[in-house]
Protein backbone atom coordinates (compact mmCIF):
# COMPACT_ATOMS: atom_id res chain seq x y z
CA UNK A 1 0.00 0.00 0.00
CA UNK A 2 2.89 2.48 1.03
CA UNK A 3 4.46 1.14 -2.72
CA UNK A 4 1.60 2.15 -4.14
CA UNK A 5 0.69 5.55 -2.64
CA UNK A 6 4.89 6.45 -3.49
CA UNK A 7 4.24 5.35 -7.22
CA UNK A 8 1.14 7.17 -7.39
CA UNK A 9 2.55 10.38 -6.24
CA UNK A 10 5.49 9.96 -8.24
CA UNK A 11 3.33 9.63 -10.91
CA UNK A 12 1.54 12.75 -10.04
CA UNK A 13 4.41 14.89 -9.85
CA UNK A 14 5.38 13.81 -13.55
CA UNK A 15 2.40 14.92 -15.21
CA UNK A 16 2.17 18.73 -13.53
CA UNK A 17 4.86 20.33 -15.20
CA UNK A 18 3.63 19.71 -18.75
CA UNK A 19 -0.30 20.63 -17.57
CA UNK A 20 1.50 23.94 -15.75
CA UNK A 21 3.36 25.07 -19.06
CA UNK A 22 -0.57 24.61 -21.06
CA UNK A 23 -1.68 26.18 -18.54
CA UNK A 24 -4.13 23.86 -17.81
CA UNK A 25 -7.75 23.72 -16.08
CA UNK A 26 -7.86 24.38 -12.40
CA UNK A 27 -7.74 20.88 -11.24
CA UNK A 28 -4.29 21.02 -11.67
CA UNK A 29 -4.04 23.57 -8.67
CA UNK A 30 -5.84 21.03 -6.90
CA UNK A 31 -3.46 18.33 -7.74
CA UNK A 32 -0.41 20.33 -6.93
CA UNK A 33 -2.46 21.05 -3.44
CA UNK A 34 -2.55 17.27 -2.54
CA UNK A 35 0.40 16.47 -3.47
CA UNK A 36 1.92 19.37 -1.14
CA UNK A 37 -0.40 17.90 1.50
CA UNK A 38 1.32 14.57 1.21
CA UNK A 39 4.82 15.96 1.75
CA UNK A 40 5.33 15.27 -1.93
CA UNK A 41 8.37 17.42 -3.42
CA UNK A 42 6.80 19.48 -6.71
CA UNK A 43 8.54 19.81 -9.57
CA UNK A 44 8.87 23.63 -10.77
CA UNK A 45 7.49 23.79 -14.38
CA UNK A 46 9.33 26.34 -16.79
CA UNK A 47 7.58 28.66 -18.55
CA UNK A 48 6.53 27.59 -21.88
CA UNK A 49 7.58 31.11 -23.47
CA UNK A 50 9.84 33.86 -22.13
CA UNK A 51 8.16 36.78 -20.50
CA UNK A 52 7.65 39.39 -22.74
CA UNK A 53 10.10 42.97 -22.17
CA UNK A 54 8.23 46.24 -21.79
CA UNK A 55 9.17 47.04 -25.21
CA UNK A 56 7.75 43.95 -26.65
CA UNK A 57 4.69 44.44 -24.21
CA UNK A 58 4.23 47.78 -25.61
CA UNK A 59 4.82 47.03 -29.56
CA UNK A 60 2.67 43.97 -29.28
CA UNK A 61 -0.25 46.30 -27.61
CA UNK A 62 -0.03 48.79 -30.22
CA UNK A 63 0.33 46.28 -32.91
CA UNK A 64 -2.63 44.39 -31.72
CA UNK A 65 -4.77 47.95 -32.24
CA UNK A 66 -4.04 47.80 -36.04
CA UNK A 67 -0.83 50.77 -35.55
CA UNK A 68 1.77 50.44 -38.60
CA UNK A 69 5.15 50.20 -38.03
CA UNK A 70 6.02 53.44 -38.52
CA UNK A 71 3.25 54.02 -36.23
CA UNK A 72 4.03 52.43 -33.23
CA UNK A 73 7.84 53.57 -33.42
CA UNK A 74 6.53 57.39 -33.25
CA UNK A 75 4.27 56.35 -30.30
CA UNK A 76 7.39 54.59 -28.65
CA UNK A 77 10.17 56.71 -29.70
CA UNK A 78 11.96 53.95 -31.81
CA UNK A 79 12.14 53.85 -35.54
CA UNK A 80 10.22 51.80 -37.69
CA UNK A 81 13.12 49.15 -37.74
CA UNK A 82 13.29 48.74 -34.16
CA UNK A 83 9.40 47.74 -34.16
CA UNK A 84 10.10 45.68 -37.27
CA UNK A 85 12.74 43.70 -35.17
CA UNK A 86 10.64 43.42 -31.84
CA UNK A 87 7.44 42.05 -33.93
CA UNK A 88 10.01 39.86 -35.64
CA UNK A 89 11.39 38.55 -32.58
CA UNK A 90 7.72 37.92 -31.35
CA UNK A 91 6.66 36.13 -34.42
CA UNK A 92 9.57 33.64 -33.39
CA UNK A 93 8.91 33.18 -30.24
CA UNK A 94 5.05 32.79 -30.49
CA UNK A 95 5.16 30.67 -34.21
CA UNK A 96 3.39 33.17 -35.95
CA UNK A 97 4.07 32.28 -39.86
CA UNK A 98 2.31 34.56 -41.32
CA UNK A 99 0.58 38.45 -40.39
CA UNK A 100 -2.65 38.97 -42.01
CA UNK A 101 -3.15 42.67 -42.81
Amino acid sequence: MLGERAAALAELNRALPPLQRLRAHPSVLGCQQELAALGAQLAVAEPAVPPLTGHELSVALLASQGLSNREIGAQLYLSRLTVDYYLRRLYARYGVARVAI
